[in-house]
């Protein structure tokens, strides 16, 4: 599984903004077991978050390889650091916003 993120990773700039954000609260962790988020991860976690939202509204993007494994990421670091952002309550609405990105009624 980790040679298949490691090549999302390294071909998608959602999925890499989002391994940044991982490894930045990996490192601040070393330190300080109790560190539950730092600027530096919430930086490049929001930069990730950012652009999967921009790209949803792309009729070309929206359904590719790399916005699928950026997603995917993003259900990974919930699972692992579930205190820190909560992008999985919001998956409820994912699949209704996803039909509407892909009709062309994105940002309505």
């Amino acid at each position: 599984m980790r040679i298949i993120w490691i090549s999302v990773v390294m071909s998608d700039r959602s999925a890499f903004q989002l391994s940044l954000a991982h490894s930045a609260l990996l490192m601040a962790r070393q330190d300080d077991s109790e560190i539950q988020e730092n600027d530096e991860a919430l930086k490049y976690y929001t930069n990730a978050l950012n652009s999967v939202n921009n790209r949803l509204c792309d009729p070309i993007d929206n359904t590719s390889e790399g916005i699928i494994g950026a997603i995917m990421g993003f259900c990974c670091y919930e699972v692992r650091f579930p205190w820190c952002c909560n992008i999985l309550s919001t998956l409820t609405n994912f699949s209704a916003y996803v039909f509407n990105s892909i009709f062309g009624q994105c940002g309505s």
